[in-house]
């Protein structure tokens, strides 16, 4: 995650995305993640 936020940043300081994507993108990726179970073995 911290990466994904980190390239999202980069972006935004350079002007070529919007904070709301940003948010947006950050959001839709805890949703998909919001599901899984958590494995003890891994």
């Amino acid at each position: 995650m911290v990466e994904i936020d980190a390239i999202g940043e980069r972006r935004f300081s350079e002007g070529t995305c919007d904070i709301r994507e940003i948010q947006r993108t950050l959001m839709e990726l805890l949703n998909h993640l919001d599901g899984f179970d958590e494995l003890g073995k891994v």
